[in-house]
């Protein structure tokens, strides 16, 4: 059986199954550290479009995501990463009373 039919085999260069733990050791690491340095702002700001036709594009496949899920994520909405947010009673809560 060759490697290409067990892919739970170990490779001759140290990695097993499907994935290289080094690799993703080392992105985790990089990603920490971006976020870290403050620059994730930034780089959100710079990637945003103001085109309306892409505006529409984003919209329309952010609702057919949307469309698919068994329910939305509450830290997804915006705010949630403001203190309280999401919480009964809480200024940041969506829907429910008087929201």
């Amino acid at each position: 059986m060759s490697q290409q039919e067990r892919p739970d085999a170990e490779r001759p260069d140290g990695v097993k199954g499907e994935g290289d733990h080094e690799a993703g050791r080392r992105y985790d690491e990089a990603t920490r550290r971006f976020v870290e340095s403050g620059r994730v702002g930034p780089a959100a700001d710079a990637a945003r479009t103001d085109d309306p036709s892409e505006l529409a594009d984003l919209e329309r496949a952010e609702q057919a995501g949307r469309s698919r899920a068994k329910e939305e994520d509450p830290s997804a909405r915006p705010g949630a990463d403001e203190p309280g947010a999401g919480r009964p009673g809480s200024a940041g809560r969506m829907g429910g009373a008087g929201g």
